[in-house]
């Protein structure tokens, strides 16, 4: 360098950083689109191991981390156009203070790569992190729900009477013990449709329509048709169905039609109501299944025990209330209590490490750039004092400097943020599906949660960050003295 070289390198940063002059940002760009073909095939990060425990492929579940790296730098290669076109859009603005801030960062961008770097990282890490920790516990807990869609499910055993080839039905008021909101009969069969020669058995879930709003779990994704609607649709007449998609595609059925089910060789008529891609205990990719009217399929068959579904009061023992119900002579012969069952997948020792790696590595995010911004904020207002000085001997006002460093940082967090929330939500969307646990077809289908509200908290977070590097900047332009700031000036 000679002195004007120098001096020009330090007024305006005219070398690319390394990662960008050896295109770093964009070999790491390549690696993760492999990363992300080789999870297209695989299809989840997450498998299933023996005895349903969790196992984890580690370098696959770097790959949304690498992901987010490689567009955070490659982002960065627009930063210093982006900025120069916004400082020519505000020079038209009355305040110069503006414009002078938007320009200092398009001429020097290199100054400022790091703490955008920082933010969008933390942002983007932080969204994803939020996001897949809360997509992956909803959709553990649902799968769940579907199998058991009710708080309890009891198996009851009826005594049964030879001469009279009948059952005994308990009174079923007599699930309403203490702690119990709701109670909901239902029973499944193994059914044949009686269409043409090969026609594949079916399942059958014969419910109270009722009751079932009350007791059962739904999502409003499982059917076009909002879970009352398809209630009402059963209340049409007793032998109205809602039957799976593909059974009317099979046998070329529409909406109204009548068809016909064998129950052990006795025959039954139906007809079809509506359709639901999903309804709770029943797996589309098991075969055709049908849903009906409970108290119809009793007066066609016959009378048999029914299972139960149970809504608790919150906080409420499983254990005392099938202790209650017992009590009352209803010979209960098995329970499922969904709640247990979740807390028992909360507690599996991979789940709680795959949360604690995503929680751990946004915190370190998070807390090196609180300690960046800290510190970008002290040295750029050291490093610029002269600068300032002479500003201000120009004839800006303290509230005019104030304002050019308000800009400046706010504008630095702002586009930071956007970039990193951007950038992290693609990431789930991305990459979120691949941490389903076991195979391709899962039931329920998988759903991608953005946690806003885990995210909103980051925002607060930030935005405490800046008001403290704005009260401390404003502490520091009210005790510049111009004379010390040219003199130093002078002496550099």
């Amino acid at each position: 360098h000679s002195i004007i070289s120098y001096k020009q390198e330090v007024a305006r940063s005219g070398r690319r950083p390394f990662y960008q002059r050896f295109f770093i940002d964009i070999a790491l760009f390549g690696v993760t689109a492999y990363g992300y073909y080789m999870l297209r095939q695989r299809q989840s990060i997450v498998t299933l191991g023996k005895d349903e425990q969790m196992v984890i492929e580690p370098l696959l579940l770097i790959v949304p981390s690498i992901f987010i790296f490689a567009v955070a730098l490659l982002f960065l290669r627009v930063f210093p156009l982006l900025t120069a076109l916004l400082a020519r859009v505000t020079s038209l603005m009355g305040n110069p203070a503006i414009p002078l801030a938007l320009r200092q960062i398009a001429r020097t961008p290199n100054q400022y790569m790091s703490l955008v770097l920082l933010l969008t990282l933390t942002l983007a890490l932080g969204s994803y992190s939020a996001s897949a920790a809360h997509t992956i516990d909803r959709n553990l807990a649902e799968r769940v729900y579907y199998e058991i869609p009710a708080d309890m499910d009891l198996w009851e055993a009826w005594d049964y009477n030879e001469e009279e080839n009948t059952y005994y039905a308990p009174p079923f008021q007599d699930h309403f013990v203490d702690g119990v909101v709701e109670a909901s009969p239902y029973r499944t069969f193994k059914v044949t449709p009686s269409i043409g020669r090969n026609a594949k058995d079916g399942v059958l879930l014969a419910i109270d329509r009722l009751t079932y709003p009350a007791v059962g779990w739904w999502r409003r994704d499982f059917s076009p048709i909002p879970l009352g609607g398809l209630m009402n649709a059963l209340g049409a007449a007793e032998q109205a169905t809602i039957v799976s998609p593909s059974f009317l595609s099979t046998f070329q059925l529409r909406v109204g039609d009548s068809y016909t089910l064998n129950f052990d060789l006795k025959p039954v008529d139906f007809y079809v109501a509506e359709t639901t891609e999903y309804f709770p205990t029943m797996y589309p990719e098991k075969g055709y299944f049908f849903i009906a009217n409970l108290e119809y399929v009793y007066d066609q068959i016959g009378m048999q025990p029914y299972r139960v579904w149970l809504k608790l009061e919150p906080g409420v023992r499983g254990a005392d209330v099938v202790d209650s119900i017992r009590d009352r002579q209803i010979k209960v012969v098995s329970i499922q209590d969904s709640r247990v069952k979740v807390n028992q997948g909360r507690t599996d020792p991979q789940r709680t490490g795959l949360f604690g790696m995503l929680t751990v590595g946004f915190a370190v995010a998070a807390l090196l750039t609180v300690l960046g911004f800290f510190l970008y904020s002290f040295l750029s207002f050291e490093r610029r004092l002269v600068q300032m000085g002479i500003l201000r001997a120009m004839g800006l006002s303290v509230g005019q400097l104030f304002t050019l460093l308000l800009s400046e940082q706010v504008f630095l967090i702002v586009l930071g943020v956007a970039a990193g929330t951007g950038l992290g939500v693609l990431t789930g969307t991305m990459f979120i599906p691949f941490l389903q646990v076991g195979a391709e077809n899962q039931t329920p289908r998988f759903v991608v949660e953005t946690a806003w509200t885990d995210i909103s908290r980051i925002y607060a977070v930030l935005g405490l960050m800046l008001l403290i590097g704005l009260a401390s900047t404003a502490v520091l332009i009210r005790r510049m003295k111009l004379y010390q700031s040219v003199k130093m000036g002078e002496e550099q």
